[in-house]
């Protein structure tokens, strides 16, 4: 399953996603670790893409 949680600065976002990763027993990813996975945006796209494929294949679907 995945979650997407879109908003404003400042409007409960990260307090929903922790609730959410302590209920589910979920992994959490932030805009900043979006950025993270390559130096630039073009390329960091591609990248979460796989990261999510991953997310809701193999092992982890129950």
């Amino acid at each position: 399953m995945v979650i997407a949680v879109f908003g404003e600065s400042c409007t409960g976002k990260s307090t929903l996603a922790d609730a959410l990763k302590e209920e589910l027993n979920a992994r959490v990813y932030t805009g900043k670790d979006y950025l993270r996975l390559h130096s630039n945006e073009r390329m960091a796209e591609p990248a979460f893409r796989r990261m999510l494929s991953e997310a809701v294949a193999g092992e982890n679907i129950r």
